[in-house]
């Protein structure tokens, strides 16, 4: 934990307020003498020389430059989604809230229907639903990139074949639908995560209170509210919480899908900033993860805080 977490975080943090010195500009002049006419001429250049000494404080300056949080510019009224940080916060919010419902509705009824089919049945049910899951994000969104191409992609063909009226409709060609596409790709890609967790769990259901409800009278949907439900729902929140963690890392579909003009989340903007861009820019990369990893906690903490509740009372 500490090797692995606590230092990178820390070592994160220090980065965002600290930096090297600034480099020292050195001018130089080079001059020439033309051979045939004896005019000399001479040009000035500028180098940038390192300075050794100890890690300059910056406060928050990397935090409020124009690609984090933008101080100035959110002063003055600019608007927001012009900004990077906020642009690519707006993806990951839509990406992380449109998709976790999906997932957990999808994934649980994926589970209780291979729990309903005959046994011989579930080896071959269980190993289709978990395709998605095993296919790793990379290449699951360029099978996806593939298949919207506008040159002969399957989804290309069959949506402008259902949309006729349109004149080659593009699942790139506006923010709405690159969100819509990928948001889509996400919960094929992480609904069987929560199947397999909920099918688990639905494993261990306990078949004395289900025998006894079937006394009682109760129907088969009565049994799912009361008895299953309420099982299971320990590890709706286990699931909320592992998706919302890994979808503010959405990251692999927008290279993939080559959506970045479209859709940019916060893992691509730090992605820009260490990779992308010539220049790299370190501090503003470190700014943006330290702010990153606050929103995430704070999206996370209501379901901590109910999650020790449930664990205190179960102690009791």
């Amino acid at each position: 934990m500490a090797l692995f977490i606590f230092v990178p975080l820390l070592n994160v943090l220090y980065t965002s307020l600290f930096s090297a010195p600034p480099p020292e500009e050195v001018l130089s002049e080079v001059c020439s003498t033309n051979f045939l006419t004896g005019v000399k001429t001479c040009t000035e250049t500028v180098d940038l020389i390192p300075v050794e000494g100890p890690d300059v404080f910056r406060g928050l300056f990397y935090f409020c430059n124009r690609s984090v949080l933008a101080c100035q510019q959110v002063l003055a009224g600019e608007d927001l989604m012009n900004l990077p940080f906020y642009k690519a916060m707006a993806f990951t919010l839509f990406y992380t809230v449109v998709t976790l419902p999906f997932v957990i509705v999808f994934g649980l009824i994926v589970a209780l229907v291979v729990d309903n089919i005959v046994r011989p049945m579930r080896g071959p049910a269980i190993f289709a639903s978990l395709l998605p899951f095993i296919v790793t994000p990379l290449v699951g969104s360029l099978v996806l990139f593939w298949m919207t191409d506008n040159n002969g992609g399957i989804l290309y063909s069959i949506i402008n074949w259902t949309v006729f009226w349109a004149d080659d409709f593009s699942l790139r060609a506006s923010p709405a639908a690159t969100w819509s596409v990928i948001a889509i790709y996400g919960v094929w890609h992480v609904t069987p995560f929560a199947f397999i967790v909920f099918y688990a769990a639905l494993q261990t259901v306990s078949q004395d209170q289900i025998e006894a409800a079937m006394i009682d009278g109760a129907r088969k949907f009565a049994r799912f509210r009361y008895v299953v439900l309420p099982h299971l729902m320990p590890l709706v929140t286990f699931v909320t919480l592992m998706h919302i963690m890994d979808a503010f890392r959405v990251l692999e579909p927008i290279v993939s899908f080559q959506a970045h003009g479209n859709a940019q989340s916060v893992s691509y903007l730090i992605y820009e900033h260490l990779v992308l861009q010539f220049d790299k820019r370190y501090g503003t990369a470190a700014a943006t993860s330290v702010l990153t990893i606050l929103i995430v906690f704070f999206m996370l903490f209501p379901v901590l805080v109910r999650t020790w509740r449930d664990f205190k009372i179960a102690a009791r």
